[in-house]
């Protein structure tokens, strides 16, 4: 398809990172430790959203304030959390959704400063989910390739992972500017990040 896209459509800028489609399965949230992380989990309506927002930005280079009130903080078939440290600046945010087809979550976004705050935000996640997961213990993940070895690793010991596909970012105009870095997963393949 990529061709197609490319040749054919304009969508000829590329990202220097592509996007793997991961299913974490078989999860073991006991085996998830996250003792000594020293953040706090809020949920995302305890936190303004002018806050959240100011976050993303920093991570989207760019204002998103619909996209953060109608996908994370006030969507609802989803949950949000964000992450705070001691002084109650935010460090990091997810959503995670159910998806009613298939009967199993997704989460993303999943932005974080660090990789103890996606440690602690997918615990946190996990845990809103353990009814749905009892039936049917999997996850998808939407993870740039800058994170995926680093997820992995960080859940090694607590998950197994399929990694369903790799799919190419592909703009017309010009690569969106972002913090890459902080990305842990995207919100849903169709939407860059």
């Amino acid at each position: 398809m990529s061709p197609i896209y490319s040749e054919k459509l304009g969508f000829n800028k590329f990202a220097p990172w592509k996007i793997d489609i991961i299913k974490a399965k078989n999860i073991d949230k006991q085996k998830i430790t996250v003792d000594g992380i020293n953040l706090t989990v809020k949920d995302g309506k305890e936190i303004s959203l002018q806050r959240v927002v100011d976050y993303d930005a920093k991570v989207a280079k760019c204002r998103r304030e619909d996209f953060v009130r109608e996908w994370a903080v006030d969507r609802i078939d989803a949950v949000c959390k964000v992450l705070v440290n001691s002084e109650n600046e935010i460090v990091g945010y997810g959503c995670g959704r159910l998806l009613s087809v298939v009967g199993h979550p997704s989460f993303g976004p999943m932005y974080c400063d660090s990789d103890d705050g996606f440690k602690l935000l997918f615990h946190a996640l996990y845990s809103c989910f353990e009814e749905e997961l009892k039936e049917r213990n999997l996850i998808n993940l939407f993870m740039p390739t800058t994170k995926s070895s680093t997820v992995l690793q960080i859940l090694r010991d607590a998950a197994d992972f399929d990694l369903r596909e790799q799919l190419i970012p592909q703009f017309t105009q010009k690569i969106p500017d972002q913090d890459i870095g902080k990305v842990y997963c995207v919100a849903d393949v169709t939407m860059f990040i």
